[in-house]
């Protein structure tokens, strides 16, 4: 393939010590803390289980209120390559650009919180710019 495919992780939320499930941060933004929280009935992405075609086990557990991080960096089955800064990227295969820690899924669109996402976008149009 001649296209470029990247992919960017975000994480908001912290592995508590008991039971080791994944909570919200507390500056991530309220509506997503409702989907994300772990409870004990009332399964969150913090602590959602499932057996089957896909088991779906703690690794799925880190997530940025929406979505969660292990699901992040590409299609399963695809090609993966973590994004090194002195190589250029690779056409065809998953560019996984990196995790970007304390981002929840409405920070990275400017939503919410004034935590600025400048940087996040100027390395991506620094990327961009290198593509041929």
């Amino acid at each position: 393939s001649n296209d470029y495919y990247c992919s960017i992780s975000t994480k908001a939320s912290l592995r508590g010590i008991l039971p080791g499930w994944e909570y919200p941060r507390p500056d991530m933004f309220p509506a997503l803390m409702a989907v994300s929280f772990p409870v004990p009935l009332l399964k969150g992405i913090g602590n959602y289980t499932r057996s089957g075609k896909v088991t779906i086990d703690s690794k799925w557990w880190p997530n940025d209120g929406a979505a969660n991080v292990y699901g992040m960096s590409g299609p399963e089955g695809s090609a993966l390559v973590e994004y090194n800064p002195a190589m250029p990227l690779q056409k065809g295969v998953w560019n996984h650009i990196g995790l970007y820690n304390g981002y929840d899924h409405f920070d990275v669109i400017g939503i919410g919180y004034p935590q600025s996402v400048r940087p996040f976008y100027t390395n991506i149009a620094k990327l961009l710019s290198q593509m041929e």
